[in-house]
């Protein structure tokens, strides 16, 4: 889990993270909210990664947060799904997935944000010797982390493997 202070620092992180898995033969699927789809891939630009190709050879899959959440056909985990099947077809080493969580603040859905990060967590430990490796980070604006009761806040700093609380 990441918190960050602010957006300038934020794209620096995911900017860096994204070509660091591209370059070590990785899919990352970014899931952005306080920034459009091609702002990121303007972002990622700046980065020396080749954005377009990336997307067409499926190493690289941005969907804006509040479309994938609130108004797709596809379940989140399906897509995830998905992809991670389609990286193993194709001989990458792994997944990862850059999740900004700031649509279930948008439409007041942190139970529910909470729940999905519970599941994703169990799924995680779930996954068997014969699955590609798939490592998500949720990301969190440190004002919206900072609306969240403190229970809550516990209980999602738990939740995580690791956890990263970035101050300007």
């Amino acid at each position: 889990m990441l918190i960050y202070p602010e957006l300038h620092t934020f794209r620096r992180i995911y900017g860096q993270f994204t070509r660091a898995q591209l370059d070590d033969n990785g899919v990352v699927l970014l899931f952005p909210y306080y920034k459009t789809t091609d702002s990121v891939r303007q972002v990622l630009s700046q980065f020396g990664i080749d954005v377009r190709k990336c997307e067409q050879n499926r190493s690289l899959v941005i969907v804006d947060s509040v479309k994938a959440y609130f108004h797709s056909d596809i379940d989140i985990k399906s897509l995830i799904k998905m992809i991670a099947e389609d990286a193993k077809r194709t001989g990458k080493k792994g997944v990862s997935i850059i999740d900004d969580m700031g649509s279930f603040f948008l439409y007041e859905k942190q139970v529910q944000m909470i729940e999905y990060e519970i599941e994703l967590q169990l799924d995680e430990k779930k996954n068997d010797a014969n699955s590609i490796m798939v490592k998500e980070i949720c990301v969190y604006h440190k004002d919206n982390f900072n609306t969240l009761e403190k229970k809550e806040q516990q209980a999602l700093l738990e939740h995580h493997h690791t956890n990263l609380v970035v101050y300007n």
